[in-house]
């Protein structure tokens, strides 16, 4: 008993000696120093660098300062396929946000062809992410190749047209209706010569003297009929051949 209250006792002493035990405080994170990036590299290396350590505001900043360096399609094409996989780490995997990583993804592929998924860091690459990759790709449509080939179009040379017909003299024509003049004429004067006989003939006071006036008479009118036949013949000739020649 005596032991246990001198073992108290000293106890309480070398507290009571020592005085109250100062507790420590936590030293303050020292956040780590944003260094500008000069060039596209150095950039997209901070990029990277944050957004592997998770730190996502920092390479949100840093994305947004590589895009004043980025030049060349291909370097472009690289930042849109980091940024699309940092929005999809970051906000989550929401219809708004896919819709956005989307569009980054198509961006990308559209200003490099040749980009594949292996673009996005390999700490990044997920299924879902490469399944937007692939659902973003454009749809390449087959060209269509247009040949033009010169066709020799066979220039057609009108003749020039036929000169008026030269209206000949008909000849045919003149000759029968000539010839119809002719016979009228025969036929009028032999009338007239038939017509003066059988007068005579009425007032000769012989029968010899009126037997040959009549016979004259007769045959004056045969021969002027018959030339008044030939006159008609002959005009109605000469018609036929001014119609179907002339």
């Amino acid at each position: 008993m005596f032991r246990l209250v001198l073992v108290v006792t000293i106890a309480v002493a070398a507290s009571a000696f020592a005085g109250p035990k100062k507790v420590s405080k936590p030293k303050p994170k020292v956040p780590v120093a944003e260094q500008p990036c000069a060039t596209f590299t150095d950039c997209m290396k901070a990029l990277n660098d944050a957004f592997e350590r998770g730190d996502f505001e920092l390479a949100q900043r840093h994305a947004a300062r590589s895009e004043t360096f980025a030049q060349a399609p291909q370097e472009q094409a690289q930042l849109f396929a980091v940024k699309g996989a940092l929005d999809a780490q970051s906000l989550g995997l929401d219809e708004k946000t896919k819709e956005s990583v989307r569009r980054n993804f198509a961006q990308a592929q559209r200003l490099d062809a040749a980009l594949t998924f292996l673009a996005i860091p390999a700490y990044a690459r997920t299924e879902a992410l490469e399944a937007l990759w692939t659902e973003a790709r454009p749809v390449v449509e087959p060209k269509v190749e247009v040949r033009t080939q010169l066709v020799e179009v066979p220039v057609v040379v009108q003749p020039p047209p036929p000169p008026p017909p030269v209206k000949k003299f008909p000849v045919v024509t003149t000759l029968l209706l000539a010839g119809g003049l002719a016979a009228a004429g025969v036929g009028i004067g032999f009338g007239v010569s038939a017509s003066g006989n059988y007068q005579q003939a009425q007032r000769a006071p012989a029968d010899a003297q009126l037997f040959l006036r009549e016979t004259d008479a007769n045959r004056q009118g045969l021969v002027a009929t018959i030339s008044f036949i030939s006159a008609g013949v002959f005009g109605l000739a000469a018609l036929i051949v001014f119609l179907a020649v002339d």
